[in-house]
């Protein structure tokens, strides 16, 4: 908490500022864009289960297609080659909520 006094009637203000770090991150997708393999790098904190989720390509009907990640671990490569060329978005979901996503681009 941090106060301090105005110049304009001498009185204390207080203000209180709230900082939310995410305990978990999603860090690069490399290479971004893509034609075969990405490798993707992030970061977990007590969490209990964890996933990527490459979500279908704009404009098209793709399902989503889910990865589980090892918790021990802060990457994971994915071989993409099947999928048509587009834009998709990479989704780190923990514990059941999306906590970070990026776009990824397959050519």
């Amino acid at each position: 908490m941090y106060w301090y006094i105005t110049t304009v009637d001498g009185f204390k203000d207080y203000s209180e500022v709230d900082v939310t770090i995410k305990p978990s991150i999603l860090h690069a997708i490399s290479p971004n864009p893509a034609s075969n393999n990405i490798t993707i790098t992030y970061k977990l904190n007590e969490v209990g289960s964890g996933y990527i989720m490459i979500l279908g390509s704009y404009g098209t009907t793709n399902a989503s297609n889910n990865y589980v990640l090892d918790l021990n671990t802060t990457e994971t490569t994915i071989d993409i080659s099947s999928y048509p060329n587009g834009f998709y978005t990479v989704a780190l979901i923990c514990n059941g909520t999306i906590i970070d996503a990026k776009t990824l681009v397959k050519q």
